[in-house]
């Protein structure tokens, strides 16, 4: 990183665009980061939003038909909001795209359970977008499991918030034991509320 930065530099023989340089790439080094953390991404400072919206009452309004799909992204970052693309621990951490991945997960189960197969495969290329016949088959296994509204409820914030576990500057500062995936989502779980609001609406024993 250093190498390509300096490389990049308008001079890179002047001692203070060096200097710059390497401050930058030590600032990019997750391994002197964890030892040097940025104040604004330390535990203790982080802070997510709370919820604007309850993601019990969306999930209910889901299952009901009672709502626009295109309205769904935005009702789900109200009841969600570690999914916010802007204020978010995700943007904090610079972990965009396991924000994307988590709320496109949260999407898919909503469009599952709305059965919106046209939303459902939008983003999906074409020539590997599930097809009618697949969409049927999802359905029937839907309607068999019968899942509860609990159960789905606890799905969407453990889809939500899985990601922060891999973020490696969050994780970092856990303790060893708790650095692993499911481990650190717990150990944020049960220690780091302000971070993971959305657990707050979950009853201890959706959580358990």
């Amino acid at each position: 990183t250093y190498t390509a930065q300096l490389s990049n530099s308008s001079d890179p023989l002047d001692k203070d665009v060096q200097a710059r340089c390497c401050e930058d790439a030590l600032l990019q080094n997750l391994h002197y980061m964890a030892f040097n953390p940025d104040e604004s991404v330390q535990l203790k400072n982080l802070q997510q939003e709370e919820q604007a919206t309850s993601l019990r009452g969306l999930v209910t309004r889901v299952m009901k038909g009672d709502l626009d799909p295109s309205d769904l992204p935005d009702m789900l970052r109200e009841a969600l909001p570690e999914l916010n693309p802007v204020e978010s621990v995700y943007s904090s951490l610079s972990e965009e795209r396991e924000q994307e991945r988590a709320e496109s997960s949260c999407l898919t189960v909503l469009h599952l359970l709305h059965s919106n197969h046209a939303e459902f495969v939008l983003q999906q290329p074409s020539r590997s977008a599930l097809t009618a016949t697949q969409w049927q088959e999802l359905q029937d296994i839907l309607s068999w499991a019968s899942p509860s509204l609990d159960v789905i409820q606890t799905v969407l914030v453990v889809l939500a918030i899985r990601g922060l576990g891999k973020a490696k500057m969050l994780v970092q500062q856990l303790p060893r034991e708790d650095q692993e995936v499911e481990a650190a989502v717990q150990y944020l779980v049960q220690n780091h509320k302000q971070i993971v609001p959305s657990v707050q609406e979950l009853s201890s024993e959706q959580i358990d």
